[in-house]
């Protein structure tokens, strides 16, 4: 009897210890798994939020709508973090920007309007970089920053005003068709999240040749230019190489450092890690062609990549041709209008060659590079980048 007694006891001991364990994995699912946790830190305006008119207007301005309540762009961006699920890490909405772990948020780097007249319609293009960052706030560092460009496309039968603009920008936030809130979340799901990365990889320089300026760009604005070219290129490598970047944001840091302003109206400035590797890109000129019924626009670009050991261990030239049909071009004299053009070309070249890195085709090289080695000028670019994983 005894005995009986005893396993009885036993097995309700096991069994309540069982069940206050699963209780408690319920409560605080971090235990129940080895993946990270990082604490979620809300959505943030990354740069000096005073010139957040020329940074981001419309998102700022959505941000700012509901002064002693959460933006609707805050709200759609919790409920997402609250459902989000993934094999590699954690999101926790419970947990204090201040507590030990890291911590992660959504900030927009820029958003930007191109728009061309085709015909009687008007081309409009938005384009939005956010950057997934993982902070560590007691030290005040920067960890890993995954930059990510959204474009969206929209024809208006006349010009959009300001209202058209805004309301686009607020349903690519808070919408269901094309949420780049969700989109953000579901790109960044299958990163690695380390606590110190290690190898640090960005995009230092951009440069124009002259004959290049003095072609296209005689009037408009370069450096700003300069920057959307290599914001548009982080995002691109980003998300389809699955690594972090250290941002170029010439004008926007003052020394090494970053400004972040948060959801809650908090601001700090987080400490960037310096780069280990880097990598430059030379617009080395234009071309432009006529056939009967089309425009050709073609953009040539050198890729330079080094490290400490090899200041020339990738110098990739490539090129990118697109036809345009004449009578669809709008007025091909205005700059602007060409530079959007060529823009278009740099951006398709720029994709292509990101998804290259991992799935090389030399076919794909044969007809956009020169290089003799091109396939070993991208491995050795895909050997950079995985040693920054």
């Amino acid at each position: 009897k005894y005995c009986i007694i005893k396993k009885m006891l036993f097995g309700i001991f096991n069994k309540s210890f069982l069940l206050f364990f699963l209780a408690l994995l319920q409560l605080n699912p971090a235990i129940a798994s080895d993946k990270p946790s990082l604490s979620w830190a809300g959505f943030a305006f990354l740069g000096d939020f005073d010139q957040r008119d020329i940074r981001y207007p419309y998102t700022s301005e959505i941000a700012l709508e509901s002064k002693n309540q959460q933006s609707s762009i805050d709200k759609t961006i919790f409920t997402l973090v609250r459902g989000f699920n993934s094999e590699k890490f954690q999101l926790d909405t419970s947990m204090a920007k201040n507590s030990d772990s890291l911590s992660a948020g959504l900030g927009i780097a820029y958003e930007d309007i191109y728009k061309i007249k085709t015909g009687s319609k008007y081309k409009v293009s938005y384009e939005i970089g956010l950057n997934f960052i993982v902070f560590d706030f007691q030290e005040r560092k920067i960890i890993a920053i995954y930059p990510m460009k959204f474009l969206r496309n929209e024809i208006y039968n006349k010009e959009p005003t300001k209202e058209d603009h805004k309301k686009i920008f607020k349903n690519l936030y808070t919408g269901n068709e094309f949420n780049i809130l969700e989109k953000s979340l579901k790109r960044i799901s299958n990163v690695q999240i380390k606590e110190a990365m290690g190898n640090y990889l960005g995009v230092s320089h951009i440069e124009f040749t002259k004959n290049s300026k003095e072609d296209v760009l005689n009037s408009l604005e370069i450096d700003s230019i300069k920057t959307s070219i290599a914001q548009e290129f982080e995002g691109l490598l980003s998300v389809d190489n699955q690594v972090p970047l250290v941002p170029y944001t010439k004008g926007e840091i003052i020394g090494k450092d970053m400004a972040v302003r948060f959801s809650d109206r908090s601001q700090m400035t987080f400490a960037l890690p310096d780069l280990d590797y880097n990598i430059s890109i030379l617009v080395r000129g234009f071309d432009f062609k006529v056939t009967k019924h089309h425009y050709g626009y073609t953009i040539k670009i050198t890729i330079l990549a080094s490290d400490d050991l090899h200041p020339k261990l990738v110098v990739l030239n490539l090129s990118k041709n697109i036809w345009v049909l004449k009578r669809g071009s709008g007025n091909i004299e205005d700059e602007s209008s060409q530079w959007i053009v060529y823009k278009e070309a740099l951006s398709i070249l720029l994709q292509e060659l990101t998804q290259q890195i991992n799935n090389i085709s030399k076919t794909w090289l044969k007809k956009h590079s020169t290089n003799k080695d091109a396939t070993l000028q991208l491995q050795n670019l895909q050997k950079l980048i995985n040693k920054s994983k």
